[in-house]
C-alpha cells in the first residue's frame, strides 16, 4: 500500500512571521499552523493532518462526495497507514 501512495506527499508553504514564528499550510489540505521553529511547524501541521484523515475517514461518505475534497482522499489514506507522527512529518516537504 505505502508503495502505491507513495507519491501523494505534501508540500509545505511557509514563512517567517515578524515575531520570529513560522506560519505555514499544507497544499493538499486546507491545514495552517504556527510554530517557533520550522521543524516544530511540520510537527504541528502532521498533528493537524492526522486530525484531519481521521475525521475523513469517519465522515468517508460526506467528504468523499464533495467535489473540492474526493482528491484528498489518497492523502488521507497515506496519513493513516503510517506508523507513528514521524512517519507523518516525513511526507511533508518544506
Amino acid at each position: 500500500m505505502r508503495f502505491l501512495l507513495s507519491g501523494y506527499r505534501f508540500k509545505v508553504e511557509y514563512q517567517q512571521e515578524d515575531d520570529g514564528t513560522f506560519t505555514g499550510t499544507l497544499d493538499a489540505f486546507d491545514i495552517a499552523a504556527n510554530a517557533p521553529t520550522v521543524e516544530e511547524l511540520k510537527r504541528e501541521l502532521a498533528k493537524e493532518a492526522v486530525e484531519y484523515a481521521n475525521e475523513y475517514m469517519e465522515e468517508f461518505q460526506l467528504y468523499f462526495n464533495v467535489p473540492n475534497r474526493k482528491h484528498h482522499a489518497p492523502y488521507v489514506l497515506n496519513v493513516l497507514i503510517q506508523d507513528d507522527l514521524a512517519g507523518v512529518v516525513g511526507l511533508l516537504d518544506a
